[in-house]
């Protein structure tokens, strides 16, 4: 594999929505009567309690993970005015989690959390009409609802509004701003989005900067984001932006890999069939490249085939 020509190979798409945790930071994680405090708050008409209660039972936070009991919570929250109750809610219908799949009312449930001041609602519901999903496509309008969302703080909003420029959908292809997007993103807190950052200055689409994309791959890495973290190791690999480092190289990928990266999987798989960085072991090449092609990754599969033909 030519990793330096793989660094920026993942095709960019609309961030799937996902459940807003901005309530659910109102009370400690470590609490250990934190359920018994968010149902008696719920009790009392708190909708941000109840929603954030509805979020440990999704999520099986300290209680039995249980998707109904999360459906009625956010339906309780949203029902009395809180508008992270009803994207939340909506999230579980459009996912089909404890409640029949039904992408209109995620549609029609995103669309009140906006109304009512969420920018996570906005943000999805851009999500949902730049897809056509439960609505008719329209880039036109995902468009002002993303801006709208980044101008509230929603990163994921940013993102998706960059996704949009790059792409030309709706809008004419302007790299300049969306790497501008990206960046803001990253800066709210979505690691993918500095990613995707990393990604534009690995390649020549705003200006080649290997130093600067290991920058953005490292705050995507340390914020959790998997892909980041293969990224910068196959800098570390290649001395592209940073010292050539093998064997950091190699804590990355296992980073990535046990973070559900397939492409970090088969980049260690990588160095263990040359030794490098790692000592050499060709029968675990030959675990991480199953694994790695398991998860869809192609050349992995290609690889583990040439493997075995060997033996």
């Amino acid at each position: 594999m030519k990793l330096t020509a793989a660094v920026c190979t993942l095709t960019l798409s609309l961030a799937v929505p996902v459940a807003s945790r901005c309530a659910a930071a109102a009370f400690p994680q470590q609490a250990p009567n934190r359920v018994a405090e968010l149902t008696a708050e719920c009790k009392k008409a708190n909708y941000a309690s109840c929603d954030s209660l509805g979020l440990m039972y999704e999520e099986g936070d300290g209680v039995a993970k249980d998707a109904k009991r999360a459906e009625e919570l956010y339906r309780r929250a949203c029902d009395g005015g809180h508008a992270n109750g009803c994207t939340n809610l909506g999230v579980l219908y459009q996912n089909g989690n404890g409640v029949a799949k039904d992408a209109a009312r995620a549609a029609k449930l995103y669309q009140r959390a906006c109304d009512a001041g969420s920018f996570t609602g906005c943000s999805n519901l851009g999500a949902v009409y730049g897809n056509g999903d439960g609505v008719p496509k329209d880039e036109k309008l995902a468009i002002k609802l993303y801006q709208r969302a980044c101008d509230g703080g929603e990163g994921r909003g940013c993102k998706n509004l960059g996704v949009m420029y790059e792409n030309a959908s709706g809008v004419a292809k302007d790299m300049k701003r969306a790497a501008e997007l990206y960046e803001q993103a990253c800066d709210k807190g979505d690691p993918g989005a500095c990613v995707f950052s990393g990604d534009l200055y690995v390649g020549d689409q705003v200006g080649k900067d290997a130093k600067r994309a290991a920058g953005f791959y490292q705050r995507a890495c340390n914020g959790g984001n998997a892909r980041g973290c293969s990224s910068l190791g196959a800098l570390y690999e290649n001395g592209g932006g940073v010292p050539k480092d093998e064997r950091r190289a190699a804590k990355l990928y296992q980073q990535a890999c046990e973070g559900g990266n397939a492409r970090g999987c088969a980049f260690l798989g990588d160095l263990y069939i040359q030794g490098t960085g790692v000592a050499k072991d060709q029968r675990r090449a030959e675990q991480l490249y199953q694994k790695a092609c398991e998860q869809g990754y192609a050349e992995a599969c290609t690889d583990l085939g040439k493997l075995k033909g060997k033996g």
